[in-house]
């Protein structure tokens, strides 16, 4: 196994691992033609699979350790030292590591979990780890390749085919380029100065190297299409699963209570666990959901969702922020949305004073609050009433 990069000089440096012993090596050609060698790690069978990057000069190095089947990670600081980290202790992960650093300096890494057959993704926050499965539908993530242009992105080998991953948000999306059957190997990502991903991959059934652009900066273009599409596809899927689907927006008294988004035709439907930090789509809207199956305490099939847009507005009055509401009178439909906290014997959000009608909770100051309602008379303040529950989310912040 080797790794080349070269420096702002063109200088090669190379992360290589030894055939006799194992142990994991690096070195570098300096101006004057001299290669120097030098020893990362000698722990064990190391150093398989290994990735070199460079930043500032300096070489960083993920790599596979064999002898206790972890991913570790090495970085040589500018005092010369070798400061090496474990990065995933699971048993067997590690394999098939790619790595990239970002412009502030952050490793990210993509590797194959062998013990489970998943893809997964190691990103160093401060002095830790963060380790996440991309994607554990069949036997997924060999033949990783990674790139970092504005957010993560991975093509690898998926149950199916070749697949394409990029984290938005701290969600990940997952895509299909390849029809089922088709195997993938040995795929390389490269982002070009538009943010365009561009993979190119070997063939194994055509024995044919094939070439694939077409990904514009977030959007899917292309032959790109997601790995499910529809509300009743989603329910089928095992929790974990990234789904993005479209529907209508609908409002349920229960079993289970709350939004869910149906069929066109109505056919299925599914619960929704709505992030607190955006503001419900209203009832009848035709959207686009993506997020994650998972189950409910209550053992309800849902999904937790990551970013939604709306396709086709409902044409049930909308609630405006009381902020663009002018003039204020009552009657009117506003939202608004803050951390709470008591002054004057008043419940605030910001700078703005509510009151909720009686009978609705009452939220706690630091709890985040969003709420929508119709606004009652100007002399009494904002005396919101909420025209449903689903409409005041209160949460811990």
């Amino acid at each position: 196994y080797s790794s080349l990069d070269l420096d702002t000089d063109g200088r090669p440096h190379i992360a290589f691992t030894s055939c006799a012993s194992f142990d994991l090596y690096y070195c570098f050609r300096d101006s004057s033609g001299q290669w120097t060698f030098e020893t990362v790690d000698d722990s064990g069978e190391v150093g398989l699979y290994c990735c070199l990057q460079l930043f500032d000069g300096l070489p960083r190095i993920s790599y596979y350790d064999k002898t206790n089947g972890h991913l570790k990670y090495a970085q040589k600081s500018e005092s010369g030292a070798w400061l090496i980290s474990l990065v995933d202790a699971s048993p067997r992960c590690g394999i098939d590591t790619w790595l990239a650093v970002d412009p502030a300096g952050v490793p990210y890494i993509s590797y194959w979990d062998q013990q489970n057959g998943d893809l997964k993704f190691a990103v160093r926050q401060g002095e830790n780890w963060l380790v996440e499965t991309v994607d554990s539908e069949g036997s997924a993530g060999y033949y990783s390749s990674i790139a970092v242009r504005g957010w993560p992105r991975i093509s690898y080998q998926g149950a199916k085919g070749l697949r394409y991953a990029e984290r938005i948000n701290d969600c990940w999306r997952i895509y299909e380029i390849e029809e089922e059957g088709s195997a993938a190997a040995f795929t390389s990502l490269a982002v070009d100065s538009l943010g365009n991903s561009r993979i190119s991959y070997w063939r194994p059934l055509s024995n044919t190297l094939e070439y694939i652009e077409g990904v514009e900066s977030g959007t899917i273009g292309g032959p790109l299409r997601t790995i499910a599409a529809s509300v009743g596809v989603a329910r089928l899927k095992p929790s974990g699963t990234w789904v993005e689907v479209t529907g209508a927006i609908i409002v349920s008294a229960g079993p289970p209570a709350g939004w869910h988004v149906e069929e066109s035709d109505r056919s299925a439907g599914i619960q929704l666990k709505m992030p607190h930090f955006c503001w419900m789509p209203s009832e009848g809207d035709k959207v686009r959901l993506l997020g994650v199956v998972e189950t409910s305490p209550l053992g309800e099939i849902r999904i937790q969702v990551c970013d939604w847009e709306v396709i086709q507005p409902s044409d049930v009055p909308k609630a405006v922020f009381v902020s663009d509401a002018h003039p204020l009178a009552a009657g009117l439909l506003v939202k608004m949305a803050g951390i709470v906290h008591i002054a004057d014997g008043g419940i605030y959000l910001g700078t703005t004073r509510i009151t909720l009608a009686a009978g609705w909770p009452t939220p706690a100051a630091g709890q985040f609050v969003a709420v929508a309602g119709v606004l009652g008379h100007p002399y009494e303040g904002y005396v919101l009433t909420p025209r449903r529950i689903e409409e005041v989310m209160v949460f811990d912040f």
